[in-house]
């Protein structure tokens, strides 16, 4: 993570939080315009706060990745099923806190930051376990759907 980082989501300075919001902000502004079209168009409305990681699945054959999460719209108003598949993927990672194997199923992201390398995209998530997920591709998709209610307590 670049902006939101661990160190800063875990300061106890409210305040000084603020700053990175304006700083991802402004780069936003300056890296938007070279990204696929489809990564604003995402950006402008949903979000990846609050979501959770269902499944990743890496080609390293093909150069492919696809990100299946439950997430939000960006108005958090609706639940939404997020599908983010990405091709020519360079590089796919996650750093695990200490003593974790994987990304908690039950792990939401907190912060997530779009990027331009002057090549490829790269997309940075930060998840509340303090886990980091980070890929570099040079094409990305989206969709999404709106998520089935819960037949839990239904009558």
């Amino acid at each position: 993570m670049r902006f939101f980082t661990h160190a800063w989501w875990s300061a106890p300075d409210a305040q000084g939080k603020d700053a990175a919001f304006k700083d991802y902000e402004r780069h936003w502004k300056t890296v938007r315009h070279f990204l696929p079209d489809a990564a604003p168009e995402f950006e402008a409305a949903h979000t990846l706060h609050d979501a959770r990681l269902r499944s990743a699945v890496h080609d390293t054959h093909a150069g492919t990745l696809v990100l299946e999460l439950d997430g939000w719209d960006a108005a958090f108003a609706s639940r939404v099923a997020i599908v983010l598949r990405f091709s020519g993927v360079r590089l796919f990672s996650q750093r695990l806190p200490d003593g974790g194997a994987t990304i908690d199923p039950a792990d939401d992201v907190g912060y997530w930051e779009l990027d331009w390398t002057g090549d490829a995209l790269e997309l940075r998530m930060l998840f509340a376990s303090a886990a980091e997920l980070r890929v570099v591709a040079t094409r990305f998709d989206f969709s999404v759907e709106r998520a089935q209610e819960s037949a839990v307590g239904a009558t």
